[in-house]
């Protein structure tokens, strides 16, 4: 009889125990599986708001280019200034210019026209981290780097250069943050002519990013993002209904800093 009450006795215990051990252990553990299951949808949902089906140009990687030599391939071309740069165009017989506050706009036969604007769009990016991702000042020069955010051209890709294929499902809250800020933001960015393809190319000390295509673009217009020591300078339009790469590159070799 001893025994069985000594016996009774101590897993008695245990049972008091053990439960107000476990309870509080479960109900932790409960927190992060209901967090992750929150994450994973949120992450589910920007997949889908974004898919590569609707946005393309977010799923387009940023693909190095080797500008060709065709400097000499337009013998009857115009030279256009402004604003501290110009360049031959390979558009031939310019039928009129106009001069607009922030933009040059000039038209060639056959519809063919130039775009060129002194844009800051690191500038703009800069401006808009604040609205897409919160705490960005510490988080965007965290993750980036300091010498990433103080270079227009590097920011510019690494914003440019974000995708919802890089989103996982067991990213950190803070992480799945500031990805969805990022993507929100190059979304907003990206022009439809990234939808074709990015490229990025160099040239000496200029640098610059191509939104489109002309093989393949839809409408044969292609942006040119112009960059001189990593400073965002100037941003050119080009369209013609026949424009080639070779054009594109003419344009580029011709490029003048004053």
């Amino acid at each position: 009889m001893l025994r069985l009450l000594l016996y009774v006795k101590r897993h008695l215990k245990y049972a008091v125990i053990i439960p107000l051990i476990m309870v509080p252990l479960l109900f932790a553990l409960c927190i992060p599986v209901y967090s992750m299951a929150d994450r994973a949808m949120r992450v589910l949902e920007l997949k889908v708001s974004f898919s590569q089906e609707t946005k393309p140009k977010l799923y387009n990687e940023i693909v190095y280019r080797e500008v060709k030599d065709t400097s000499n391939t337009v013998l009857n071309y115009e030279r256009i200034e402004y604003n501290g740069i110009s360049f031959k165009s390979p558009f031939i017989s310019l039928k009129g210019a106009t001069h607009n506050a922030g933009f040059d706009y000039y038209q060639f036969s056959d519809n063919a026209y130039i775009v060129v604007m002194e844009k800051q769009g690191a500038s703009l990016i800069r401006a808009l981290f604040d609205q897409f991702i919160p705490g960005y000042k510490f988080k965007v020069i965290e993750i980036l780097g300091q010498e990433t955010v103080n270079s227009d051209f590097k920011l510019t890709k690494s914003v440019i250069g974000s995708s919802p294929a890089e989103l996982s499902f067991f990213a950190g809250q803070e992480e799945l943050e500031y990805k969805r800020g990022m993507i929100m933001l190059a979304d907003y960015y990206l022009p439809n002519e990234a939808n074709d393809a990015i490229y990025e190319f160099q040239l000496g000390e200029v640098s610059g990013i191509q939104y489109g295509n002309p093989g393949n673009s839809k409408n044969s217009r292609v942006i040119l993002e112009i960059f001189k020591n990593e400073r965002h300078r100037y941003t050119i339009m080009m369209y013609d209904e026949t424009l080639s790469q070779d054009e594109i590159d003419f344009l580029l070799n011709s490029l003048v800093f004053k």
